[in-house]
């Protein structure tokens, strides 16, 4: 959870109606937030953050022109101008998703699958990184 006043992340706990754990305040513009039960990945207009459950900072990328992300099963794509990326978790690196993507309306991930929504086509890739 996010706190748009004081743009902190919040590990609230719904049993006890507390927040449990809240991050350092981010001062960057947030363009996208996803996350799971391990990891929140919050793309700000300058960088990307990687936080651990417990709120913990686990990686700090630039943002070289990401607009937007999908997530699905430890599965990252950022979407940036007309390229897209997905993020290598053991490297903590970013690597570009060849291929042309111009015109592409809507962007999915599913498990290890990116999906692409281009007019009324349905392009399908795997992620498989090595």
């Amino acid at each position: 959870e996010t706190d748009q006043d004081l743009q902190v992340l919040e590990l609230y706990d719904y049993r006890f109606n507390s927040t449990r754990i809240k991050t350092v305040p981010i001062s960057d513009v947030i363009l996208d937030m996803k996350s799971d039960y391990n990891y929140c990945y919050l793309l700000t207009e300058d960088h990307l953050y990687i936080y651990t459950y417990f709120g913990n900072l686990e990686t700090k990328l630039p943002n070289n022109g990401y607009e937007k992300m999908a997530f699905s099963e430890s599965n990252l794509v950022l979407k940036g101008d007309a390229n897209y990326y997905y993020y290598d978790r053991q490297n903590k690196t970013i690597i570009p998703i060849e291929g042309n993507y111009l015109l592409i309306n809507q962007f999915l991930v599913t498990n290890q699958t990116l999906y692409l929504y281009r007019d009324h086509f349905l392009y399908r890739y795997q992620l498989k990184i090595n």
